[in-house]
């Protein structure tokens, strides 16, 4: 794991739920941390090969490799440069040195 190429902020954030004035739950994101990463870009390819102009269908897979966190799961998600993804995979590098995490974000920002 090279340290020198984790050059991108990210922002680690997971679900909360908090109650309004009501006693309504009211289901939001919060940020857990701030961490260097490095994001390397796997694919960005339109999932529908029907139409290929419907680019709202057009899905960005990317790998992030950060150093090891024992909060991370797949219930969390990533905000990195102004994008929010959603973790789909995570592995571990070495003996807890890092984290390899595969993550897909959609354009139209429907997990905001």
């Amino acid at each position: 794991m090279n340290i020198g190429k984790m050059d991108m902020r990210v922002k680690l954030q997971h679900q909360t739920s908090t109650a309004d004035s009501y006693g309504q739950p009211i289901e939001g994101w919060s940020d857990t941390a701030t961490i260097w990463a490095q994001k390397i870009d796997v694919v960005r390819a339109a999932v529908s090969l029907e139409n290929e102009a419907d680019m709202e269908n057009t899905k960005y897979v990317s790998r992030f490799i950060i150093r090891y966190r024992n909060d991370v799961d797949g219930s969390a998600r990533i905000e990195a440069g102004g994008r929010i993804y959603l973790i789909t995979q995570i592995a571990e590098i070495g003996r807890r040195e890092g984290l390899e995490i595969v993550a897909i974000a959609n354009d139209s920002n429907d997990y905001a």
